[in-house]
C-alpha cells in the first residue's frame, strides 16, 4: 500500500506480505498507523515529515462487526392461490360515495379462510371501509400495486378508512392472523385533519409469519403494530408511510423479523407536527430484528428502543438505516443482552424546533451496548451524543460537524473516526461526568483537536494515536477548469 498525499488511517490491520507493506510518501499531511501487525520488518516506510503522522504499535481494542444475514428477498405467498375477486358475485361491493364495503370485503376474506387460504383481490378503485377488516390465516389481501408507491397517484387500489376516528385505542382498521399477508394497496384517511385527529393503528399483526409488501399508508395516525402480539418471522418490505404519531412498532417477544425498504415521513396535511411527535420505529421486546435500507425523514425520533415486559431489543441489526431531519435520531431507553448494531447508517440532524437536537441518546437505565460501524453523522446538532448509561461504540464514523459529546453515567468509545469542524468554532469537546469506565478515543482525526471540558477528570478520557486533520496540498490547489466554449458558427 502506497499513500502519496492526503490523510490516512490504518488501525488494527494485519499485513501478511513479507516486505514493506505500507509506504507514506513525503506529501502525506496526516496519518494514524497504530495497532497493526506486519509480517515483515519494519513493515512500513514513512517519508513524511509532518508532525501529524503518528505511528506506533500500541494494540487497539478489537470490535468485531456482526455478519449481515439473509440478504435474499423472502418469498411471501398464501397457502393456496385460489382467487377471490371482490368486485364479482357474490361479494359485489358498492364502492360508491357514502357506502361501506367492509361487509363485502370481509365475506370474501372469510370464504378464503374457510377454504384453507387464497388471494382476495381488490381491483383498482377506492373502497370505503367504515368498520374493521380481519385477514384470516393463510390468506392474502391483494391490490394492484407490485412496487413501492406513494399516495399521490389516483390509480390503483385504495382503502378509504373511516373507523375509529377520535379514539386511538379502538380496534385497528386491519388485523392479520398468523401467516396472513397484505400486498399492493394504499390505506387512506379521508377525514384526517392537520390537527392530527387520533385514530387506532392502521395495521396490527396477530401471529407469526405475517407479511406486508408494497403497502402505503396516507395520513395515518399510527401505522403498523407488531408490538401488542408476538409476531415471529414477520416480513415488511417496500412500505411507504405518512404518519403523525407512530410508524412501525415491534415487540411482544417477536423474534426473527425483517423490516426492509420502509420509508416514513410527515404527511401533506402538517409537516411540522410529526417533527415534535412522530416516532418512526419503536423497538420493544424483540430479538434478532433485521432492518435493511430503511429511511426516515422529518420525525421526532428515527429509532427508539424502549422497555417492554421488563426487556429491551436484543441482537438488533440495521444495515443502511437512514434518519434525516429528526432532532433525536437514535434514542435508547432499554436494550437486551445482544445490544443493537447499526452498519452504514446515515444520520442527519439539521432541524428547527423546540426539541434539543442530539444524534445519539442513551437515557438512564439502559445497560446494553449501542454500536455504530461506518456511520455518516451530519447536520447541525446540539450534541453528537448524550450518554447517561450503557455504552456506545462508534467505529469508522464520519462526523461532518463535531458537536460536543456529553457522557454522564455511561461510556463511549470512538475508534478510527473523523470529527469534523466544531460548531462552537473550537476544538471538539468531550464532557464526561462519572463514566463507569474511561472514555476511549483511538485513531481519530479532528481538524481542531479534541479537548476535555473543565470539569472532566484527566483519567476519564484515554486517548491513543489521535491526530489533527490537515487538507492535502492537492485539495488546497485543485481547481476544475470550465469546459471550452463552443466556437460560434459563421453567418452564411
Amino acid at each position: 500500500m502506497v499513500k502519496e498525499t492526503g490523510n490516512l488511517a490504518v488501525v488494527g490491520s494485519t499485513f501478511t506480505n513479507p516486505g514493506e507493506a505500507l509506504t507514506l510518501n513525503s506529501e502525506v499531511s496526516s496519518a494514524v498507523v497504530t495497532g497493526n501487525k506486519f509480517a515483515g520488518r519494519p513493515g512500513y516506510v514513512n517519508q513524511s515529515s509532518s508532525a501529524r503522522v503518528i505511528i506506533n504499535d500500541t494494540p487497539v481494542a478489537e470490535s468485531k462487526m456482526p455478519v449481515i444475514p439473509r440478504l435474499k428477498d423472502r418469498v411471501t405467498k398464501p397457502a393456496k392461490t385460489d382467487l377471490y375477486v371482490v368486485t364479482e358475485s357474490p361479494w359485489n361491493p358498492r364502492t360508491d360515495t357514502g357506502a361501506d364495503d367492509t361487509p363485502a370485503i370481509q365475506r370474501a376474506l372469510d370464504a378464503a379462510g374457510e377454504n384453507g387460504g387464497g388471494i382476495v383481490f381488490l381491483p383498482g378503485g377506492m373502497y370505503p371501509v367504515h368498520g374493521n377488516l380481519s385477514v384470516p390465516a393463510e390468506v392474502e389481501l391483494r391490490g394492484t400495486y407490485d412496487m413501492p408507491h406513494t399516495t399521490i397517484a389516483a390509480i390503483g387500489t385504495g382503502l378509504m378508512l373511516y373507523g375509529g376516528r377520535g379514539d386511538e385505542k379502538a380496534p385497528p382498521a386491519l388485523t392479520l392472523k398468523a401467516r396472513a399477508g397484505l400486498r399492493g394497496v394504499s390505506l387512506l384517511y379521508p377525514e384526517q385533519t392537520a390537527e392530527a385527529t387520533p385514530y387506532p393503528f392502521t395495521i396490527q399483526g396477530q401471529g407469526a409469519d405475517i407479511y406486508l409488501v408494497s403497502v402505503t399508508g396516507g395520513d395515518t395516525y399510527k401505522f403498523v403494530d407488531l408490538m401488542n402480539y408476538r409476531c415471529d418471522n414477520h416480513y415488511l418490505e417496500s412500505l411507504r408511510g405518512d404518519a403523525f404519531r407512530e410508524g412501525v412498532a415491534v415487540g411482544g417477544g417477536s423474534t426473527g423479523g425483517e423490516l426492509r425498504d420502509i420509508h416514513l415521513k410527515p404527511g401533506r396535511l402538517n409537516r411540522n407536527y410529526p417533527q415534535e411527535h412522530l416516532e418512526a420505529f419503536v423497538l420493544g421486546d424483540c430479538n434478532h430484528e433485521f432492518v435493511f435500507q430503511n429511511m426516515v425523514y422529518g420525525t421526532l425520533t428515527g429509532y427508539r428502543f424502549i422497555e417492554q415486559n421488563g426487556r429491551g431489543a436484543s441482537a438488533f441489526l440495521a444495515y443502511g438505516a437512514g434518519a434525516d431531519a429528526s432532532p433525536q435520531n437514535v434514542v435508547c431507553e432499554a436494550l437486551g443482552k445482544g445490544g443493537a448494531d447499526f452498519i452504514n447508517a446515515g444520520i442527519e440532524n439539521n432541524t428547527r424546533g423546540r426539541v434539543r437536537k442530539t444524534m445519539i441518546t442513551v437515557r438512564p437505565g439502559c445497560n446494553g451496548q449501542l454500536r455504530f460501524y461506518n456511520p455518516f453523522l451530519g447536520g447541525k446538532p446540539d450534541n453528537a451524543a448524550r450518554i447517561e448509561s450503557g455504552s456506545v461504540l462508534v467505529e469508522m464514523g464520519n462526523f461532518s460537524r463535531f458537536a460536543p459529546f456529553e457522557v454522564n453515567g455511561g461510556t463511549l468509545s470512538l475508534m478510527t473516526s473523523y470529527l469534523g469542524e466544531d460548531l462552537t468554532q473550537g476544538a471538539g469537546v468531550i464532557h464526561a461526568v462519572r463514566p463507569p469506565s474511561p472514555i476511549t478515543v483511538s485513531g481519530t482525526f479532528s481538524p481542531a483537536g479534541i479537548t476535555r471540558s473543565p470539569d472532566t477528570a484527566e483519567a476519564s478520557v484515554v486517548e491513543n494515536c489521535n491526530t489533527k486533520y490537515e487538507p492535502s496540498p492537492i485539495a488546497k490547489t485543485y481547481k476544475v477548469n470550465p469546459p471550452p466554449k463552443a466556437p460560434k458558427s459563421k453567418q452564411q
